[in-house]
Parts: C-alpha cells; structure tokens; sequence
C-alpha cells in the first residue's frame, strides 16, 4: 500500500527522531504514522487505549507490535526502549504526570523523547476541540444535526502548553536539546475547515492537498511564543537519588 505524504509537525516528528534499535509510539491510534517509523528503528511498538483502533493497526501493518494499553500504564520493563514518540497524546491522557513517569521509566538513559502538542499561543483559542467552550450557539449552529450535547463531558478541555509548563511537567528527569513553535492562524483554521468538510461530507482531494500544502509552509514558520504548536525533543537524564 502506498503511503500518503505528511506534513507539518507529523513530518518533523519523523525527521526528529534518531536511528534506534528499539521505539515506542504512544498513542498510536490505527499506526498509519508508528508503520512510518520502521525507516527509524529496528523495532517498532505501538501502544493506544482503543481497541478498536489497535485491532485495525494489527491487521494492517506488519512489522509493528501493536499493544491495547494506557500512557499511564504502559506494559513493558524498565529501560526498554531507545526512543519514544508522542505525537499530539499528551494533552489528552487522563493523567500528564502519571503518563512521563511511565514514559522516563520505560526509556534508556540517554534515550530520546520526541513530542508535540498545542501550544499556548496567540491563537489558542482558535482550537476547533475547544470552540465548544469558547464560542457554544457557533459550535452548535457548525455541528447541526450532528451535535451532540454530551461532547462536553466525552471531549474535555482540548489542553495546550508552553514551553515551561512541559519543563515542569518534567522536571530534572528530561533536557530538552531541541524546539520548534510553528503554525500561527491558518494552521487552526485550516484544521476547522477539514472539521467541517468532514461533517458535510464534502470530500476534494485537490482542495485538501492545497490546505495541507499551506498549513505545512505556515508549521516551518518559528513564530516563538506566538506559535499555535509546540515539537520538543528531549534526552533522558539519569536522576541519582541518595
């Protein structure tokens, strides 16, 4: 099967990440990206809490170890792995420190940690998870027959980060050797837009190649602080408790 090109910070997830023998992709969802990082490692895993999504990844793509599994509680030894991969995960796990801490304990010392997240930018608002929150009667009118009331307690908070609350959120575990802010407005209006293409059912493969095209040059932008998303890559450093 041939794969479809990616953009913006999905390419820069993967062009981050280091040459390993052994990576773990949390939150991997159906593993169209974790197949990708076969070019990257020796061995690749992938862990997420939906089985539905895990048994679609096992059944597509060979080559990867697929596990039903929690950030929170990820099922494998101490020091097990070379590199892990977070795209776009941790603003949704139940439980951020709980999460890292399963994170630094399931990877070498000295191994790499490679994440991305929205970030607390001048646009954070404009996060189409969250216009529930912000903008209620335009969320409704957007979603019309497809609203759903209960959204509210199924889809929390849609949570964004700067790059100090990532610091200490990991305090003197991690050192983060590498950071990108990207994307300003288009990149969460653009996200919008597919949103609603996809609930009107509208489908153009010409319109979608030209949003992610835009999107993709607005991501290579480093907007600092302004930016709506954050890519960080961090070591592993081993913490000598007396």
């Amino acid at each position: 099967m041939k794969q479809q090109p990616v953009y913006d910070r999905i390419r820069k997830l993967i062009e981050w990440t280091p040459k390993s023998k052994k990576l773990l992709d949390i939150g991997c969802d159906r593993g169209d990206i974790t197949a990708r990082f076969k070019s990257k490692a020796k061995e690749v895993y992938g862990v997420d809490n939906n089985p539905q999504a895990i048994a679609h990844a096992k059944k597509t793509h060979k080559g990867v170890k697929f596990v039903l599994a929690k950030g929170e509680k990820i099922p494998f030894a101490n020091n097990y792995f070379d590199t892990i991969i977070m795209g776009d995960v941790l603003e949704h796990v139940e439980n951020e420190r709980k999460t890292l801490n399963e994170v630094y304990r399931v990877l070498k010392p000295g191994g790499t940690l490679v994440l991305c997240v929205p970030h607390k930018g001048l646009f954070g608002f404009v996060d189409s998870f969250n216009l529930k929150f912000y903008f209620p009667n335009l969320y409704k009118l957007w979603k019309g027959k497809n609203y759903n009331p209960k959204v509210y307690k199924i889809q929390p908070w849609h949570r964004h980060y700067s790059i100090e609350d990532l610091k200490r959120l990991f305090g003197k575990r991690f050192t983060v050797e590498r950071v990108h802010r990207g994307g300003l407005i288009l990149t969460p209006v653009i996200w919008i837009t597919e949103d609603v293409m996809t609930d009107r059912n509208i489908k153009s493969k010409t319109l979608n190649k030209i949003l992610n095209n835009v999107r993709h040059v607005e991501y290579q932008m480093p907007f600092g602080r302004f930016g709506y998303h954050i890519i960080l890559r961090a070591k592993k450093l081993q913490v000598h408790t007396p």
